[in-house]
């Protein structure tokens, strides 16, 4: 039969369509086309009833036409590049495997940073697997991955259309960045017209605001005025400014901060930044423009306001890598006992992935009196995790074994 139907197969085939046809109107309306291939029409005539050798004729058809199928071709693919990064050593690409096969992100892009600040790379046999993790919308960074691989393993990635978006870095969705607005919208016009709708008085030595406006207005004309005239005109600095906001605007707070970190973002101004981050608005697109040497005192300010759990929630914001002094503020806050245990469970991993391993023993010390029954709670998931990061940098730095 194969011979047969390699034959029959190169030319074109509408006996098919005529099939489905039937199949369509009812075989009561519609015979069985006279021309199916012979081994076809076999079954076909094997049965009496219309119904069964419609089927049968289908079921074999399928067969038919599957069986004569020639594969289709492909061109060959370039020469893979050369390959210009060391890898890195098997121990370290052994527990790179395993945290691969597990849920936790974190720590396979904190391998990924201690193998490519080595200026090393990922063998073939975990090129795969890490493709795959990266192109999860939750996966490890793709830059990262992409310097891991080095230029052959990214030519592989792009042999694969699921990949190829790992192998170009692509970003992938995520916060979207918020366009800055015109040159005009900034121009003084604007900004006087929001000095105007927030006006701001002093008298008897206490600066008094008002706010007075429609929501629509309000916004424009604050997200178009120029910050750093807006704080000439006021005699505010931020800090102070938003304190007032806070204390004076009423129903209008919202839309003044709202409008106030939008023109931030837009004009990409640090010290709005920090103090609106300061006082507690953790806008991902605000937390990228924070100088790395402000978040230790906006950390102790967030530890010393009134809301433990607010603050361990607002510690989670600080980006990664933290500081000794973020770290070292974040742990006392929890060994302070102020927390709820939910938002100790919270903020003990953030600060195990986060903080530099010098925090170890004092986390091992807190996660040995929450093993005794006391003490804050999720502090020895966190000694886990930082063990595993203690034997991130061990297995790097750990020479091969010579069989």
């Amino acid at each position: 039969m194969s011979d047969t139907v390699a034959a029959r197969t190169t030319a074109p085939v509408s006996a098919w369509d005529e099939l489905v046809t039937a199949a369509l109107l009812g075989t009561e309306r519609r015979t069985l086309p006279v021309d199916l291939p012979e081994p076809v029409g076999r079954l076909a005539r094997a049965r009496a009833e219309r119904a069964s050798a419609l089927l049968d004729a289908a079921a074999g058809y399928a067969a038919y036409r599957h069986a004569g199928a020639r594969p289709g071709s492909a061109p060959e693919p370039p020469p893979a590049p050369r390959q210009e990064l060391d890898l890195a050593p098997g121990p370290a690409q052994r527990l790179l495997a395993t945290l691969l096969s597990g849920p936790d992100t974190a720590l396979v892009e904190e391998w990924l940073r201690a193998c490519t600040a080595r200026g090393l790379g990922v063998g073939p046999g975990l090129w795969a697997a890490l493709a795959t993790a990266s192109a999860s919308a939750v996966g490890p960074d793709r830059a990262l991955v992409g310097a891991a691989l080095g230029q052959r393993g990214r030519a592989f990635l792009a042999t694969n259309p699921r990949w190829r978006p790992v192998a170009g870095t692509e970003p992938r969705s995520g916060v979207p960045a918020r366009e800055r607005p015109p040159q005009e919208s900034r121009s003084a016009e604007l900004t006087e017209e929001a000095l105007v709708l927030v006006r701001v008085s002093r008298s008897l030595g206490r600066h008094r605001m008002v706010v007075d406006a429609d929501r629509r207005r309000l916004r424009r004309a604050v997200e178009g005025a120029d910050l750093d005239a807006w704080q000439r005109h006021t005699g505010l600095a931020p800090g102070p400014f938003l304190d007032l906001v806070a204390a004076d605007a009423g129903q209008r707070a919202g839309d003044v901060v709202g409008a106030l970190a939008d023109a931030t973002v837009a004009q990409r101004h640090a010290a709005w930044a920090s103090a609106l981050v300061r006082a507690g608005h953790v806008r991902p697109d605000l937390v990228g423009l924070v100088p790395v040497d402000a978040w230790g005192g906006i950390a102790r300010d967030w530890v010393a306001g009134p809301d433990a759990d607010r603050a361990a929630l607002l510690l989670t914001a600080v980006p990664a890598p933290w500081g000794d002094d973020v770290a070292d503020t974040a742990l006392r806050h929890l060994a302070s006992g102020r927390t709820s245990p939910a938002a100790s469970r919270r903020l003990a991993p953030v600060l195990a992935r986060r903080s530099p391993l010098t925090v170890r023993r004092a986390v091992g010390r807190l996660a040995d009196q929450e093993r005794a029954g006391s003490g804050v709670r999720g502090l020895a998931d966190a000694e886990q995790v930082l063990a595993v990061r203690a034997d991130i940098e061990r297995t790097f730095d750990t020479p091969e074994e010579t069989p």
